[in-house]
């Protein structure tokens, strides 16, 4: 189920970090400025609107789609679990929605 808003490596990360960092309901500024290093800002605007016209099902179905795409290997995977405990830490609320979340994706990813 490919869709034209994830088509390297860098947008999966971003709709992943984005996603994960919606999960409190709202994005701060340090998270933004954290995704947006992987994506343009035109992209990044994107795949919020597009996370945001999807349910959490859809969304989880497009990471566990898209994983066997672009997570190929141990190396792949550890650094995008480095870059969602590295978003954690961006900002400075830590929410326990997000810290949930990133143990979720793990099982997932």
């Amino acid at each position: 189920m490919k869709v034209p808003e994830i088509e390297t490596l860098d947008d999966f990360t971003c709709f992943l970090l984005t996603y994960l960092a919606e999960a409190n309901y709202r994005i701060s500024e340090g998270e933004k400025e954290f995704i947006l290093a992987h994506v343009s800002p035109d992209k990044y605007e994107r795949i919020v609107i597009f996370i945001n016209n999807r349910s959490d099902y859809e969304c989880l179905q497009l990471i566990d789609y898209y994983r066997s795409e672009f997570l190929t290997d141990a190396e792949t995977r550890n650094k995008l679990l480095a870059e969602m405990e590295a978003l954690y830490q961006a900002d400075e609320q830590h929410s326990v929605l997000e810290r949930n979340m990133i143990m979720g994706l793990k099982k997932l990813i």
